[in-house]
């Protein structure tokens, strides 16, 4: 049986790892550190962009299935792209915290995890790729979401695949 930790389980993207983890929060912890991470409030960069939602799971399923984006999170990818951007501030900061396995998994899933397709010979590369249901059909849309170089960034930058 293989373990993974916290950086691995981002890199591979392992839904079992992060759904269990998520059984440590309060309903209102996730849904204060997903407001916290901008996926309901505009940016700011553009005047007509729409907002998300991030709504408070009534149940422990529901909290399993809102921290993979399974169910009740609403979020553009500019909003992604905004809290991208904080995330590699934060890391320009030095401001690593309790987020270094975090930061550690996103470089990691460029360089061997689910974003591989992403890496760039020379350059460290940090993201993560993503599915969500559309709103309006049952067809999926693709996202990548990342930043570069991976420790010292100095761009992100968001890739989205719409359904359409």
């Amino acid at each position: 049986m293989v373990t993974l930790d916290a950086a691995d389980a981002i890199a591979y993207s392992c839904n079992t790892y992060v759904s269990q983890v998520a059984t440590r929060l309060t309903r209102g912890q996730l849904v204060q550190t997903l407001r916290r991470a901008g996926l309901d409030s505009p940016t700011g960069l553009s005047q007509d962009e729409t907002t998300g939602r991030v709504p408070q799971p009534s149940s422990v399923a529901e909290l399993q299935l809102e921290v993979l984006g399974d169910w009740g999170v609403e979020t553009t990818p500019l909003e992604l792209l905004a809290a991208y951007r904080r995330l590699a501030l934060r890391l320009r900061a030095g401001d690593l915290g309790t987020a270094a396995p975090v930061f550690e998994g996103l470089e990691g899933s460029v360089a061997f995890g689910m974003a591989d397709a992403a890496h760039v010979g020379g350059l460290r590369i940090a993201g993560k790729t993503g599915t969500a249901a559309s709103a309006t059909t049952a067809e999926t849309h693709g996202v990548f979401v990342g930043f570069a170089p991976a420790d010292q960034p100095q761009i992100a930058l968001v890739v989205y695949c719409g359904c359409n």
